[in-house]
């Protein structure tokens, strides 16, 4: 016996629907799997959400009032501890950004004393449990409109930090990096509207200082171009340059 038409048409609707599940929720997988790996480093885009902050892209309220949404109760050392709250972290990890947010960027600070780490630990007192430093700033190349990078903090010893990341970024103009070891220095001569160069630190210090050396090399073909260039030791166990070529 043949079914009912409206019958058969409600069945049709479902074996529709059931063969369409797959597909959306693969395409669903999709869309999540992206935004989860936009970011090689999570740390790096916590300081990408500091500046959407600052640009008023994002408005995360108040600290107090942010991990209060997330716990359901005010944040309690006594019972959250001295660390980044991990619920603040799952937060930022799956807080999606899109193209439009990362061409916005133009400044990023990696400093303890952003205050975007009051979001990750409402006792932040420069470091906590949960954050630590990264070793590559391949990130760096997702903000195509980058106009000033700085950090203080939070690139790791022992490592080559490389600086080839940077090349593309056609509107850089400052670079200011605190760096131990280091790598692809020459990829700041690519950099087209660069105007001033910070480096802190005692191997592209001694570096900097050795005729010859591609470090200095390159140090000097931007100071030819007129890029302000500066150079620093962080500590010193015998005499500094008496006439540092890089100010």
């Amino acid at each position: 016996m043949k079914a009912p038409p409206f019958r058969r048409s409600t069945l049709s609707r479902r074996a529709l629907l059931r063969a369409a599940l797959p597909l959306l929720a693969a395409c669903a997988a999709g869309r999540g799997a992206r935004a989860a790996t936009a970011f090689r480093e999570p740390l790096f885009k916590l300081f990408v959400i500091a500046e959407m902050m600052r640009l008023k892209r994002i408005d995360l309220g108040s600290p107090d009032a942010f991990h209060a949404r997330l716990l359901g109760r005010p944040h309690d050392a006594a019972i959250d501890g001295y660390r980044a709250n991990p619920k603040a972290m799952e937060y930022f990890a799956g807080l999606a950004l899109g193209d439009a947010d990362l061409a916005a960027a133009e400044r990023l600070d990696l400093d303890g004393g952003n205050p975007v780490f009051k979001y990750v630990d409402p006792n932040w007192a420069g470091y906590t449990t949960g954050i630590e430093p990264f070793a590559r700033l391949d990130d760096v190349g997702l903000l195509p409109n980058l106009v000033r990078f700085e950090n203080t903090a939070f690139l790791a010893d022992g490592t080559p930090i490389s600086f080839a990341p940077f090349r593309g970024l056609a509107r850089l103009r400052m670079i200011g990096v605190s760096i131990d070891r280091y790598a692809d220095l020459d990829a700041l001569l690519d950099l087209p509207a660069l105007k001033a160069v910070r480096l802190f630190g005692n191997a592209i210090y001694d570096d900097a200082m050795t005729v010859g050396h591609p470090a200095r090399r390159t140090l000097e073909s931007l100071k030819a171009r007129g890029v302000d260039v500066w150079v620093h030791w962080i500590s010193r166990s015998g005499p500094a340059s008496a006439f540092p070529p890089f100010r």
